[in-house]
């Protein structure tokens, strides 16, 4: 089994009884699953904060913003549970200065894909995206400003480099140069795990990570509650309806 490796940069939190200061490995031992999408109007980091729960009015509306149809409330889950729900599980929080959306059947096949979706739903923001999942060791991320894509990448050590987009973020760096290598697995297809990037990119984007060592500025997940929702008039995913509620905000343009 593959272990993950520790992303603590030097300033690390190094241990304590807080369970923010061990090995998020250590707490969830599942790995890193996600599919998390934010759109704010500045940067995440600097909204999400610990003891931040979401009103379920205020997340009701934007699920059903977002997706086509009526929801029903299902149960209050942590960040930590959201990023990755139950399949047809529509976990949302409204924040002033981001708004939160998780769901598991919004992974695309690249980030890209969802570049039109974003562009209509956005309304000026920018967006942030993080889709990973431990049992494929895949990775995709991606960032629009105001609804342009500026960076999207997609890989996993099965089919390679899928999508890469833009200039790497200032964070990629030290993972496409070497600095990240899986020493302990001879001939590994990439330079780095991707799940050491995409926990990375988790850090980056929003302030939290699911596995390795988390650093002083970052925040617990289990410390932020949103809202989970189930669609009530159908039987269609998330993503089906994301798609039809992106065609009628069409039509209404």
């Amino acid at each position: 089994m593959w272990i993950l490796q520790s992303l603590a940069p030097p300033s690390c939190c190094d241990g304590g009884d807080h369970p923010a200061a061990r090995s998020k490995s250590e707490r969830y031992p599942m790995g890193s699953k996600s599919a998390i999408l934010v759109l704010a109007e500045g940067d995440p980091r600097s909204v999400l904060r610990p003891g931040m729960a979401a009103e379920i009015s205020d997340a009701k509306s934007l699920a059903e913003d977002f997706f086509d149809g009526p929801f029903e409330s299902t149960t209050n889950v942590t960040l930590e549970e959201a990023v990755w729900p139950e399949p047809g599980m529509v976990c949302t929080g409204r924040f002033t200065g981001a708004d939160i959306i998780c769901a598991r059947e919004l992974v695309p096949a690249q980030p890209s894909d969802l570049t039109a979706d974003i562009a209509l739903l956005a309304e000026g923001r920018n967006a942030y995206a993080v889709f990973m999942h431990s049992g494929t060791d895949s990775l995709s991320f991606a960032t629009w400003e105001k609804g342009r894509l500026v960076r999207s990448l997609s890989l996993s050590p099965d089919d390679g480099v899928v999508q890469n987009y833009g200039a790497p973020l200032e964070f990629e760096s030290p993972y496409w140069t070497g600095n990240h290598s899986v020493s302990h697995t001879p001939n590994y297809p990439l330079p780095f795990h991707p799940l050491d990037l995409g926990n990375e990119a988790l850090r980056n984007f929003f302030g939290f990570i699911l596995e390795g060592r988390p650093s002083a500025d970052c925040f617990d997940p289990e410390e932020i509650t949103l809202c989970g929702f189930r669609n009530i008039e159908s039987n269609r995913s998330p993503s089906e309806l994301l798609r039809l509620h992106s065609q009628s905000m069409t039509k209404r343009q």
